[in-house]
């Protein structure tokens, strides 16, 4: 639920994304994931085969869920990182995909089961800030 401190700016375009950090053991899920999402307690990751998972909300703790931060929305600097080397391992092996590389996978909303649906084979590398290569199908 929005508060007063949320920003209440109106967006000219919605970014779901989902950021793999490789090097890091580390993933970013965008504000707009969780936004879209109704601003939910916790979401849970659901991989459901070799290159493509979900992000679904949920209101209690359960397996492979994560606390959406409470200063998510109320900072500019907010974020919501959730470090697993074991995710972001499997991950990119099942991929064949570089562990010391970025990548940004965009993701699709489905509004009748509310869930954000990831597909890793439509990424983007990320070297230094700037996209170097797309792979989007």
């Amino acid at each position: 639920m929005e508060t007063d401190k949320t920003i209440n700016y109106i967006k000219k375009s919605v970014r779901l994304s989902f950021s793999i950090y490789g090097a890091k053991d580390s993933l970013n899920i965008s504000r707009d994931v969780i936004r879209i999402l109704g601003f939910p307690k916790f979401v849970s990751i659901r991989i459901k085969d070799r290159n493509h998972f979900a992000v679904v909300p949920s209101d209690v703790k359960e397996q492979m869920s994560f606390s959406v931060p409470k200063n998510l929305f109320t900072t500019k600097s907010g974020q919501f990182r959730i470090t697993s080397k074991g995710f972001v391992t499997t991950i990119l092996a099942r991929n064949n995909l570089d562990k010391n590389v970025t990548y940004i996978v965009k993701g699709t909303y489905s509004e009748k089961e509310n869930v954000v649906f990831f597909n890793m084979e439509n990424h983007r590398i990320v070297i230094d800030g700037k996209t170097v290569k797309e792979n989007e199908k």
